[in-house]
């Protein structure tokens, strides 16, 4: 029977997970799997912990880290101690939104729009490194 510290640590242990191998600019390798309950389609953040602690200028209290964001993926293979992330962002998507969010932005008129995107081409993390952090969105 597994007592209650040991549980609580193994509970603790899921998220964040980090990043244990850069596959590609767009695929990367965590250090978390099914036995950490990840599941295959799931969606996640990538991102780094700024190097400076930030504390409240009023009361001197730390406020932790800043999160820098890297991207975001999802789960595209689970092996028991380890997931293989994939980026969800492509280039036609953002660009979409890009230009639905324009000030001149009209169903019939998109300036300078791009016409040889395709759906599928992936957009990379934001220089994933070894020891980066993912969680669940």
């Amino acid at each position: 029977m597994t007592n209650y510290t040991e549980q609580n640590k193994s509970e603790k242990k899921v998220i964040p997970a980090q990043v244990a191998k850069i596959i590609s600019s767009i695929r990367i390798a965590v250090n978390r799997g099914s036995e950490d309950k990840i599941k295959l389609n799931q969606k996640v953040l990538l991102y780094s912990l700024s190097d400076e602690e930030i504390q409240d200028p009023e009361t001197g209290e730390s406020l932790g880290y800043l999160e820098i964001y890297k991207g975001t993926g999802k789960v595209i293979a689970v092996q028991e101690k380890l997931s293989v992330i994939e980026s969800d962002r492509d280039e036609l998507t953002e660009a979409l939104v890009k230009s639905m969010t324009h000030p001149l932005f009209s169903p019939n008129f998109s300036p300078g729009f791009p016409k040889n995107l395709t759906k599928g081409n992936k957009i990379p993390f934001e220089n994933p490194q070894v020891g980066d952090f993912i969680k669940p969105i």
